[in-house]
């Protein structure tokens, strides 16, 4: 079997300088888990759930460390 034969021809895209609510919001309404990210009809990489969750959990120790400062 080829990638070809199992491959997702109906990519999801987002632009790059997209927000990540966006990108997420997109994502959950597709059903997909993960986004190709082009510009000018270029591939520039591509996002992923995993991605989101590491940006995610980024984002909360951000926000506890801020909490603990006050």
């Amino acid at each position: 079997m080829k990638l070809q034969d199992i491959m997702i021809r109906d990519v999801v895209q987002a632009k790059p300088d997209e927000n990540v609510g966006e990108a997420a919001k997109r994502m959950q309404q597709r059903g997909v888990g993960c986004l190709v990210v082009t510009a000018a009809g270029a591939v520039k990489g591509i996002i992923t759930d995993r991605d989101l969750l590491d940006c995610l959990a980024e984002f909360q120790i951000l926000r506890a460390a801020q909490c603990r400062r006050t």
